[in-house]
């Protein structure tokens, strides 16, 4: 990992262990970010705060044994100079394995920074099927980050 004043970037390789590979539901748009398996995963994680009026985050990840990729990209502003409230927008592609299934997925966000250490993240959307999916589906996420050595 690397962190400067503005921006941090990270790398990642382990390994996932994981009870059941099997991928009976990838062609349900709802499940198709549910599948798991044993193998060896990389990661890539790049985020950007700059002055604190904007934030930008990359997120990737690759299981080498099962195929499948999940990828995130957010972005958002400060709605007000001095507010603790973010807005913005997230998109993500994720799928493959076996069954070679591949959904993206899009919507808003918003974020409440209730001080520097402690921020809660909520973000719903559609699912939508690029390749070997049938259908649509929502989706709805609410995320905490803790950072006890913010400041």
């Amino acid at each position: 990992m690397h962190a400067g004043q503005t921006q941090s970037i990270s790398f990642g390789v382990g390994y996932a262990f994981a009870d059941d590979d099997s991928d009976d539901d990838a062609n349900d748009p709802a499940l198709v970010g549910a599948q798991s398996g044993d193998g060896v995963v990389a990661s890539v994680g790049w985020d950007y705060w700059g002055d604190g009026s904007r934030m930008a985050q990359v997120l990737g990840s690759f299981n080498f044994g099962n195929e499948f990729l999940w990828t995130r990209g957010r972005a958002g502003f400060r709605l007000t100079p001095t507010s603790p409230l973010f807005v913005g927008g997230e998109a993500g592609i994720l799928g493959g394995g076996d069954a070679n299934a591949f959904i993206a997925q899009f919507g808003p966000l918003i974020e409440w920074r209730f001080n520097p250490q402690f921020r809660l993240t909520g973000s719903a959307g559609l699912k939508v099927g690029v390749a070997e999916v049938e259908g649509n589906a929502a989706y709805g996420r609410l995320e905490f980050l803790w950072l006890p050595l913010a400041r």
